[in-house]
């Protein structure tokens, strides 16, 4: 993953995923970023999940963004069905926002 993506996820959004954060308490947490792709003329689709995990610190001298700290974990590619069940998951480990733009092409 591109080193500024993997300083601020929130970059994925741009590219149409919506953000998931874990509703925890706890300073580590899991955030997704979540992008759907239509299948043609089916109800299933494919779901792109890129999974970060969130370490928040609290130090009240650095910024937002100095207490956001974001580690890449995985990819994967879910295809899903018209009852929202998942048939099937692959997993990817991508390099940069390329890769998943390749992803995307093999779907639309």
């Amino acid at each position: 993953m591109e080193e500024r993506i993997r300083r601020n996820p929130d970059l994925l959004m741009n590219m149409g995923f919506e953000k998931e954060e874990e509703a925890t308490s706890n300073s580590e947490r899991w955030v997704w970023y979540r992008k759907d792709v239509s299948i043609g003329n089916t109800d299933m689709f494919f779901q792109i999940v890129v999974t970060f995990s969130l370490t928040i610190d609290d130090d009240p001298d650095a910024s937002f963004t100095e207490n956001h700290s974001y580690a890449y974990e995985r990819t994967e590619c879910l295809l899903i069905d018209d009852n929202g069940e998942t048939i099937m998951t692959s997993s990817f480990n991508f390099k940069t926002k390329n890769d998943i733009k390749r992803l995307e092409s093999l779907f639309g």
